[in-house]
């Protein structure tokens, strides 16, 4: 068995008489580092040991603590060793260091204190102390800033209004990812932000409740000390992060999607105010769901109005579709879809004998899982069954019309589509018991 040479040096130096220096060397070896140890926010579980003697932390990219979070400074704070402790000092933040109730400025630290800057809480332990619970450090007006209910996961975006996270709800048996976004400070108007925050979030649970096409807004603080709202998590990309893989098909298609969404908000009096390509995500089944509904209202300096999202969708156009629309004149969405060619895709009650949009399920035979139709027009594709490498992205679609689903290819490359064991002609109508067959993927169409 080895020995450890300075235990050895130790003894023998203790047996002539010199072992006291070398004796407090090997106790001194023993004590643990200090880490400062992150235990709530996006950065949980990160540790780094405090080797050096000042330690600096903030949003800026240079920090030796680099924090993905809006409400950070880039100056925020530091920590410099002192005896057995770490001081920290507030670096003149914003937005502030709060530890257990108040606002610190500058406090010796030893090891088992926390403290909390922006959404973050750390605590300074020894290495291979377990990680404390946490506490809640920042209160204003009586109102507590806790995450206590959700998980925290990933920062998804951080702006000059908002900061978006990634989190799961903890009182939820099946863990349900939801999007929540905090709205972030704004000076000397913090207070009238917080007033329009209220209205549009009352507004906002209701109608998109009411709303098949807008992203689900669920709840929400508006006077929390960040105040913040709870949205259903769309686990698309946006249109500004997809557009360059999109093709020509599709693009109509989606474009389709936003005429009748505008349309629809417009017959219920309901406008976007500030429509653009951050706005339009797109859900697991190649569906558009429309977010922000009405939150211009909250920044605005000047009221908006249906002509607003008119122009908003026209731009969202030329960007999928090609063509000079800025050098048109449009006042409705009709003038838009006479533009481009686009036919409405919903289905009117006024237009068409219809008793209702009627929801199917795909069972896909290969994998067992069973997938709702709760969109029209429905895309089939590669997302059915991603271990099929002979379907397309756009191989297929569902399209509710005149009261009946229709199938009809898309942009199969070829492979085959067969519907009850015969190759598909052109467009064809599905009912309930059809059995599909997309490359190598078969599917029994149910209610």
């Amino acid at each position: 068995m080895a020995l450890d040479p300075l235990i050895v040096a130790g003894v023998a130096a203790t047996l002539l008489g010199v072992g006291t220096p070398i004796g407090i060397a090997i106790r001194r070896r023993r004590v643990a580092p200090l880490m400062l140890c992150c235990i709530d926010g996006v950065l949980r579980n990160y540790s780094v040991e405090l080797t050096a003697d000042v330690l600096r932390i903030g949003r800026s990219a240079d920090s030796d603590l680099h924090l993905p979070d809006a409400s950070a400074s880039r100056r925020h704070a530091e920590m410099l060793r002192e005896g057995s402790g770490v001081r920290l000092r507030d670096l003149g933040s914003s937005d502030g260091v709060w530890s257990d109730g108040g606002r610190i400025f500058e406090a010796l630290l030893q090891p088992g204190d926390q403290f909390q800057i922006g959404a973050h809480v750390f605590a300074l332990l020894r290495a291979g102390d377990a990680s404390p619970a946490v506490r809640v450090h920042r209160r204003l007006d009586g109102e507590v800033l806790s995450l206590e209910k959700f998980e925290i996961e990933e920062l998804l975006y951080s702006g000059a209004h908002f900061t978006i996270m990634r989190a799961r709800r903890r009182d939820d048996a099946q863990g349900e990812v939801v999007a929540v976004k905090f709205l972030n400070q704004v000076g000397v108007q913090h207070e009238l932000m917080r007033g329009r925050f209220d209205a549009y979030l009352q507004a906002a649970v209701a109608q998109s409740a009411a709303h098949p096409a807008l992203v689900r807004v669920l709840g929400g603080s508006a006077v929390a000390v960040r105040p913040y709202v709870i949205q259903s998590f769309a686990a698309g990309l946006s249109l500004s992060k997809r557009i360059a893989g999109i093709t020509m098909i599709e693009a109509r298609r989606i474009f389709a999607q936003l005429c009748d969404i505008v349309e629809q908000l417009h017959e219920q009096g309901l406008h976007h105010g500030a429509l653009d390509a951050s706005d339009v995500l797109f859900v697991e089944d190649g569906s558009v769901r429309l977010a922000n509904v009405g939150c211009a209202r909250v920044f605005g300096e000047t009221t908006t109005s249906m002509r607003d999202d008119i122009a908003g969708l026209a731009v969202l156009g030329e960007l999928l579709c090609g063509g000079g629309v800025r050098r048109m004149h449009a006042h409705t969405v009709a003038d838009l879809r006479e533009r481009w060619k686009i036919m409405r895709m919903r289905c009117h009650v006024e237009d068409v004998q219809c008793s209702g949009f009627r929801p199917l399920r795909l069972h896909i035979l290969q994998t067992g899982h069973a997938v709702a139709v709760s969109s029209n027009p429905y895309l089939l594709g590669r997302v059915l069954n991603p271990a099929d490498r002979s379907l397309s992205r756009e191989h297929a679609e569902l399209c509710f019309d005149h009261n009946v689903w229709m199938l009809r290819a898309v942009g199969n490359r070829g492979a085959s589509i067969i519907l009850n064991g015969a190759s598909l002609d052109g467009s064809q109508p599905i009912v309930v018991g059809d059995e599909l067959r997309l490359g190598d993927t078969t599917l029994r169409i149910t209610e």
